[in-house]
């Protein structure tokens, strides 16, 4: 199986939210030691939670924000965590996921991995820094597997 990483796919900034992905064998274990639902408590096993689902709660250790926590998929697990973008935040969520044996990856390089065809990964990335609204709607529409359906 491959190994689990994470990517922040969002950019930091005060006053943002952030989105922090984590996917592979030890995703689903990790997110959930480090979260607690606001309301009741996540399953241990991931193929018990419909792709999708929500969990709102706080995610940290000592230091704890408040975060969204949504599952994405299950072969492999992929989870999601939206929290507070703020720098400092981000750091330390990124320096506990280090902590766990859980591997980096740029935004730009988690599409590559995750995304169906290497066009719609292009796309994703290129999608970015589209310099004008009708480029960003090209590629968009690329992403949505444009040339995949053609």
């Amino acid at each position: 199986m491959s190994e689990t990483y994470f990517a922040l796919l969002t950019p930091a900034g005060a006053g943002a939210i952030a989105t922090l992905a984590v996917r592979g064998p030890d995703a689903w274990t990790v997110c959930r030691a480090l979260f607690t639902a606001t309301a009741g408590e996540l399953p241990e096993n991931p193929d018990a939670v419909p792709p999708g689902r929500f969990y709102l709660g706080q995610f940290g250790e000592e230091m704890r924000d408040e975060a969204i926590l949504a599952l994405c998929d299950t072969s492999p697990p992929w989870v999601e965590l939206h929290c507070h973008g703020a720098r400092e935040l981000l750091d330390m969520l990124c320096e506990l996921f280090r902590s766990r044996g859980i591997g980096e990856r740029s935004w730009s390089e988690w599409h590559h991995e995750t995304a169906m065809s290497a066009t719609r990964a292009s796309a994703a990335i290129q999608l970015a820094h589209a310099p004008t609204r009708r480029t960003a709607e090209i590629l968009l529409h690329q992403y949505h597997r444009a040339f995949d359906d053609a």
